[in-house]
């Protein structure tokens, strides 16, 4: 009996380390005091020193969500968004499995007239309501068995980079003063090759292209004449089934 539990701790002892999440963006220092915000949409967990930006985000998020939702029709529920304040990188992300949403909120040195930690909520929540969206059907049924790894897999392998960056961008765009798609900046590189070296082919080209084909799409409704709505909130529908 003494040599099987030794032998059980042995086995313990020589594991490598098993990781909790599909993606993770490193350790905040052990010594930060962490606070939270909780909302009916979110809960917001920040450093305790940066809780005068988080408030003043919480109050924003408060009254922009229900445009950022409108134009997929989906509610998400409530998400989980996390903020790194202890970090000099500039970027923001969402993960599944567990979905959440985590922020960097040191200003980007390419940074605009909007807000930056604005700037960054807006465009990571919508792409929590595109993803969410995909939790319907044959996902949702999936998901019973699966967990959050179902929306993740139909993601991968339905929605193009193109897509899911592109109505991003919009979003960002049509709900503020600013935001990338109003910045000659941001389609520059791409303006600057076409005059000297003429047009690229489509993988070049995609940073470019993704804004316009999202916005041409998310404006236009579906061919069934029987449906008025937006394409984006039918194809999200159907590539669930």
């Amino acid at each position: 009996m003494h040599h099987k539990i030794i032998l059980l701790l042995l086995f313990l002892l020589l594991l490598r380390g098993i990781s909790a999440q599909y993606y993770s963006s490193g350790a905040d220092p052990a010594s930060i005091t962490w606070q939270k915000i909780d909302h009916e949409k979110f809960k917001m967990v920040f450093p305790e020193e940066f809780s005068k930006p988080a408030r003043e985000l919480a109050i924003f998020m408060d009254s922009i969500i229900p445009s950022i939702e409108a134009t997929l029709n989906h509610n998400p529920g409530k998400i989980d968004i996390l903020i790194h304040s202890h970090s000099t990188y500039s970027n923001g992300f969402v993960s599944w499995a567990p979905k959440r949403i985590e922020l960097y909120p040191n200003p980007s040195q390419s940074n605009y007239s909007t807000d930056w930690l604005q700037q960054l909520a807006v465009h990571e929540y919508r792409h929590i309501v595109q993803i969410d969206k995909l939790n319907q059907g044959f996902t949702k049924v999936a998901s019973w068995f699966t967990g959050q790894q179902a929306v993740g897999a139909v993601l991968g392998a339905y929605l193009p980079m193109w897509f899911i960056e592109g109505d991003a961008v919009i979003t960002e765009t049509t709900l503020s003063k600013s935001g990338r798609g109003r910045l000659p900046v941001f389609t520059q590189p791409l303006r600057a090759r076409i005059s000297h070296f003429g047009p690229d082919s489509y993988d070049k080209a995609y940073l470019f292209l993704q804004r316009f084909c999202a916005r041409l799409l998310q404006n236009g409704v579906s061919p069934d004449s029987r449906s008025k709505k937006p394409l984006w909130n039918q194809d999200l529908g159907r590539c669930t089934r």
